[in-house]
């Protein structure tokens, strides 16, 4: 993804993807098939763009057996073409962009808006077998519109050089993007969606079988003399607690959105069950549950905690209420080095992004940093593709100085020391994971932003999603990022034989065969996921 300051026409880009893919859903027979098309040019992707809203409300069109694999075809079509198939050039083309930019900023947020409405009528459609593949192509749509967005306001700040906005939601239009030109409010129940700027964050978001580009949730509580107070789960405190005005400022953040559910009695009964959870862990501490466990209560992450809060409200209130609707799967991430590692061990769980699938809430508001966006989709592209060489049998690279990162870490933390930065209860294997992790991590992006920014200067324009996947596979083939684990398995167990042959005393044994001894699992399912 291209960075703010390069930008000159990125949102076309994005927006080109879009409407070409779009373009086919007048083009469907009855039978739900797709009609291919070429890319388009500028001045036909506005005249698509202005169909698009009539298309998604068309019912002959956009109908429930036909929704999953439209959506598809669009998030497919957006991820394979080259910023070059698709630039305008003119300065005419550059012009008219500028022209219709805010309304076509609305539009954008207007069509995940009509997507969930949509979404809506079909769950009553959709069989039980058709219903996590439908749901999950409507978490892709979320995905690529948010990206279309992000492009679109980050080319427009080029031009208005709007000045930065430390607290969510204080910045005019298009950075705040609300269902009317107000501004957003904030009621007891509310959900902030959130995604952080730290690789941890980043980690969170692509873990998923269908990955997201948030991370984080947080809730508005109200307190016993009735003011609102934002709770959340972090992993190195557990629950903690914020005034609104206090968590509006907090700490910049990429995107922070809000929900609303639609029950008022139940949201509002909810934020007081919000509340009360905390005042629990006051009484007796909740530790952060990186296990993702939503089931056990005993410990409680960040999207647990909204979880807990909604089926008490509905307890207290006779109804019936689990949320979310659709839970992410987890089965690919589950079988890497890394969450064997640090204790995951669940197929399918609440994951925060969750909440843009659940039609029972609605869309209030969304905020961005601009500052933000550029790197934390290069974590995107690093962590999307790590994931996937996971899957494939790969792991890290050994890193001895992540083994004493992680080592000192440890037994300082035993000893009162940064309580701000490790949990109290994570075990020393998750804390090693955790470091050698984020060293990978922070490196890949800097290669990657050093390579971004070095071909966006030979080409003289932005990339494509998918060009910053190929510069990173280049550089990891280059510099062997990864390695397969079948042959670190088998070196480690080489090195085993020659040290059994060598009888070393247990004292010189290395950190990396300490950590070779650790269990295969966590039996506590520890894990290693901050707020953030």
């Amino acid at each position: 993804m291209p960075k703010p300051q390069k930008v000159v026409v990125s949102f076309s880009l994005v927006l080109i993807a879009f409407a070409v893919s779009f373009d086919y859903l007048a083009k469907i027979d009855e039978g739900g098939r797709a009609v291919q098309r070429e890319p388009a040019a500028y001045g036909e992707v506005v005249q698509e763009l202005q169909q698009l809203f009539a298309q998604v409300r068309d019912p002959r069109v956009f109908r429930a057996d036909t929704a999953t694999a439209i959506i598809h075809q669009f998030a497919d079509r957006a991820y394979a073409l080259n910023a070059d198939q698709y630039l305008p050039i003119a300065e005419a083309e550059r012009a008219d962009f500028l022209q219709r930019a805010d309304q076509l900023v609305k539009d954008l947020f207007e069509t995940r808006l009509l997507l969930r409405e949509r979404q809506r009528v079909f769950e009553a459609q959709w069989s039980t077998a058709e219903r996590d593949a439908a749901i999950d192509a409507f978490r892709r749509a979320h995905l690529y519109l948010r990206y279309a967005e992000d492009h679109a306001i980050e080319l427009l700040n080029t031009e208005r050089k709007w000045a930065p906005n430390p607290a969510y939601f204080s910045g005019e239009f298009p950075r705040t993007l609300t269902p009317t030109s107000a501004a957003p409010d904030f009621k007891p129940g509310d959900v902030f969606l959130v995604r952080g700027g730290s690789f941890v964050s980043a980690t969170i978001a692509r873990s998923g079988d269908v990955v997201t580009n948030m991370s984080h949730l947080a809730m508005i509580g109200v307190n016993e003399t009735g003011e609102l107070r934002v709770v959340e789960s972090l992993l190195e405190k557990g629950l903690v607690e914020y005034s609104l005005q206090d968590y509006l400022k907090f700490e910049p953040l990429p995107r922070v959105a809000i929900y609303r559910f639609r029950d008022q009695a139940v949201a509002e009964q909810a934020a007081r069950e919000v509340w009360s959870l905390y005042r629990e862990s006051e009484v007796r501490p909740i530790p952060f549950d990186v296990g993702m466990n939503v089931h056990d209560h005993s410990k409680v992450y960040c999207a647990e905690a909204v979880a807990i809060a909604y089926k008490r409200a509905g307890e207290k209130l006779r109804r019936s209420v689990q949320i979310p609707s659709a839970m992410t799967s987890f089965r690919g991430a589950r079988e890497t080095v890394f969450f064997q590692e640090v204790g995951m061990n669940i197929e399918r769980s609440f994951a925060p992004a969750d909440l843009d699938v659940d039609t029972r809430f609605d869309l209030v508001g969304e905020h961005r940093d601009l500052s933000l966006l550029a790197k934390s989709r290069r974590f995107d592209v690093v962590l999307s593709i790590l994931f996937d060489r996971f899957k494939q049998g790969y792991t890290y690279r050994p890193d001895p100085t992540a083994n004493l990162e992680g080592t000192f870490g440890f037994f300082a933390r035993k000893l009162g020391f940064f309580k701000d930065k490790i949990a109290q209860d994570l075990p020393l294997r998750a804390v090693v994971a955790f470091a050698r992790h984020r060293n990978l991590v922070d490196h890949l992006v800097e290669q990657l932003r050093i390579a971004e920014e070095a071909q966006q200067a030979r080409l003289g324009r932005p990339l494509a999603y998918r060009e910053l996947e190929v510069l990173l596979d280049e550089y990891c083939r280059q510099s062997a990022c990864v390695e397969k684990l079948s042959e670190q398995l088998e070196r480690r167990a080489r090195q085993r034989g020659t040290e059994r042959s060598l009888e070393p005393r247990p004292e010189q044994r290395s950190l990396e065969s300490l950590e070779d001894r650790a269990p295969a699992r966590s039996p506590r399912c520890e894990s290693l996921f901050t707020s953030g």
